[in-house]
């Protein structure tokens, strides 16, 4: 009899390591599965959603565009206007007023034709005159447009646009 036990003991500690193994290797098997799965769907899901980002930052740069093109567009329009440069670097007060009516009047356009691109359009000339769409603008009695980095920058491309941050 004590033959049948050890005989029984053994066949179910086999089946059991048998069980055990079995599912241990069924175990390992999903987990490579689902990780090599989770890998290509991640993978498949970065690509996607880097041509979505690739897409987006071409809009945006296309909008961005438009806009340069528009503002240099305005831009080139009031740097090349005669009625405006004949305006400008006034000395006596009655002359600055009339070319401040002058100038403002043609900047309110060209922002009109703009507005949601630009804050203001301002124009500084060579006797500290300011000219702008919207704020009036007070220099300090010891400001020279000159000394100022725009100035330089502006003066080194000779008349070109000259875009500044500051």
């Amino acid at each position: 009899m004590k033959r049948f036990r050890l005989g029984s003991y053994i066949r179910t500690h086999l089946k059991n390591e048998i069980f055990f193994l079995i599912t241990f290797v069924c175990i390992l098997q999903a987990a490579i599965i689902g990780f090599v799965t989770w890998r290509v769907y991640a993978q498949q899901l970065f690509d996607r959603e880097e041509e979505n980002l690739i897409q987006l930052l071409n809009v945006v740069n296309q909008d961005l565009d438009s806009r340069i093109e528009a503002v240099n567009s305005i831009a080139l329009d009031i740097v090349i206007s005669n009625e405006i440069k004949s305006s400008l670097n006034r000395e006596n007060s009655l002359e600055v007023g009339r070319a401040k009516n002058i100038v403002n009047s043609i900047l309110s356009k060209k922002f009109l034709s703009a507005s949601n691109d630009l804050i203001d359009l301002s124009i500084i000339d060579l006797q500290n005159n300011t000219y702008s769409t919207r704020a009036t603008y007070l220099l300090p009695h010891d400001f020279h447009l000159q000394d100022t980095d725009v100035f330089k920058i502006a003066e080194t491309y000779n008349g070109a646009l000259v875009y500044c941050v500051i």
